[in-house]
């Protein structure tokens, strides 16, 4: 099975949420984005931001986490099924990162993956390269990140 035969394609699949809170946006920031406004919640309310936010790679972090959860469950669930799970391989980098607007201590972001395209990787018989765009809204339903990362996949 492919993952293209898993999601329809254009078709968003929620995968998951993740509440940031004020302690893990903190922890995060002062070992990967030790920006004030990402670990100092009385300095962050005087930012541009106007409180402590989550470093957008933290906010990246979130949906690795969500999205590798929701994967080996799709692939365990397949596998009891007596399926052969897709192939998957690393990801060869993404485009069109956006972090649309802040993710706030408190914020739970959803998470959602919409398969865009498959395509033969060049020169290699053996593999896909799949396209997926991945969103997170806030439970505001406001959209605050979104980005397009190329993955490799075995045939």
């Amino acid at each position: 099975m492919m993952m293209k035969d898993m999601t329809p394609v254009g078709e968003p699949v929620v995968i998951g949420s993740y509440t940031f809170s004020e302690a893990d946006i903190v922890r995060f920031a002062r070992k990967f984005d030790p920006q004030y406004f990402h670990t100092d919640p009385e300095r962050a309310k005087e930012s541009v931001l106007g409180g402590l936010c989550a470093s957008g790679w933290h906010v990246c972090s979130a949906w690795m986490q969500v999205n590798l959860k929701f994967l080996f469950a799709e692939f365990a669930k397949l596998a009891a099924a007596g399926k052969a799970p897709p192939k998957m391989g690393p990801a060869m980098g993404f485009r069109d990162l956006k972090w649309l607007k802040p993710v706030y201590a408190g914020d739970t972001v959803t998470y959602s993956n919409t398969f865009l395209s498959q395509t033969d990787a060049p020169a290699r018989e053996d593999r896909v390269i799949n396209e997926i765009l991945c969103e997170g809204v806030n439970q505001r339903g406001e959209k605050v990140i979104s980005f397009i990362p190329r993955v490799v996949e075995f045939k």
